[in-house]
């Protein structure tokens, strides 16, 4: 039992000692560059106003970038030790690399340098020390601890809700007015797509046109022409034409069958390319083991993705709970994913009880053109 401490120990350790040792040395720089993007952190700048800055202007405006609460922030001044201590915990969701590399940076512009940093492993908080050049500077002691909440926007996750149609009742009411970034999906030349694509925009919801390919299996009835794996390429950027007419405000595309034309590369180039010349993304909502669409659509440079969950329609209430809050952590783990879904009443009342929970855990919703790549 001990000797397992101690290699936990030593490990913590090390691990703080490559991870200090990177910071002087700037080995981190890319890294860090790129998980500030993906947050949406600001990077230091070398403006006039930041030379001319203190060490705690700095320290407080990082925290604000951070989303830490003011009232949660402690500060201690120890007049005997000329030491001040201020304490804070920041929300989860950022990864520690970037919160030491941040806090150690801030002594930019300022005549203070870190004197001392290491991690507390077992009151899990780092402790990092700064000095002045000048003696008449106390000693300035940052306890960084972990929050209990996540840092919002930190996690994003996009639903995706197939085959939408407008109804007269409460449900088509509750997921137009959900108050946070939903995808609606609608087939073409459908009697109400048109309509419904212009409630959505009025609601700030985002429009995918299900393109109707060749399915594996025969279907009785189509409401819109069928991509078929035969058809020439005039045949079918005019069947895409037509279906753009007849939904406006779109902003990607699907599939709406499990489709045999997926594993064709000559279609998905036709297809992707049209897609292409309307500025639109595809959403691969039916896969498989050998479609063509990831390898087409990064060689045509259209923005791709493939749906990462499903929620199976169903009225059990309890179970789509578990699910969302399984995917909500499934996308802390990743960082982003997209959930497809159908639109029903039991849906659309378990997203707005769990959306305060998944707001707790950082969760973003967020609409599927902004996960595609």
């Amino acid at each position: 039992m001990r000797n397992g401490k101690l290699t936990a120990l030593f490990f913590s350790f090390l691990f703080l000692l490559i991870l200090l040792v990177g910071i002087k040395l700037d080995w981190w720089n890319p890294t860090i560059q790129l998980i500030q993007k993906q947050f949406g952190i600001a990077q230091n700048s070398k403006s006039s106003s930041q030379k001319n800055s203190t060490l705690e202007l700095n320290l407080f405006r990082l925290f604000e970038q951070f989303d830490v609460s003011a009232e949660t922030i402690n500060t201690n001044t120890f007049l005997e030790d000329k030491q001040r201590e201020i304490s804070a915990p920041i929300p989860q969701g950022l990864p520690d690399e970037l919160v030491i590399n941040a806090f150690s940076r801030i002594v930019k512009g300022t005549p203070n340098t870190v004197y001392d940093s290491y991690y507390n492993a077992k009151k899990d908080i780092f402790v990092i020390t700064y000095v002045s050049k000048s003696k008449k500077d106390k000693r300035l002691v940052l306890i960084l601890s972990r929050a209990k909440r996540f840092l919002a926007g930190s996690t994003k996750i996009a639903v995706l809700i197939e085959d939408f149609e407008f109804q007269a009742n409460q449900t088509t009411v509750d997921f137009l007015s959900f108050p946070e970034p939903l995808t609606i999906s609608l087939k073409p030349f459908a009697q109400k797509s048109a309509w419904t694509a212009k409630a959505a925009q009025e609601y700030n919801k985002e429009v995918c046109i299900q393109l109707p390919f060749e399915p594996r299996k025969r279907i009785k009835k189509s409401t819109s022409p069928i991509i078929m794996i035969h058809y020439k390429e005039k045949e079918i950027a005019k069947i895409i034409t037509e279906t753009i007419k007849s939904i406006p405000n779109f902003k990607g595309f699907g599939n709406l069958y499990s489709s045999v034309a997926v594993e064709d590369s000559r279609v998905m180039g036709i297809v992707l390319g049209e897609i292409k010349k309307h500025q639109g993304y595809f959403v691969n909502t039916h896969t498989g083991r050998t479609s063509v669409v990831p390898k087409t659509a990064k060689k045509i440079k259209v923005p791709y993705s493939e749906i990462t969950a499903m929620i199976k329609e169903e009225k059990d209430l309890f179970h789509i709970e578990n699910q969302l809050k399984h995917y909500t952590a499934i996308a802390r783990k990743r960082g982003n994913i997209i959930i497809a879904t159908r639109a029903n009443k039991s849906i659309i009342t378990v997203l707005k009880k769990v959306r305060p929970y998944m707001k707790q855990y950082g969760i973003s919703f967020v609409p599927v053109s902004a996960l595609v790549q």
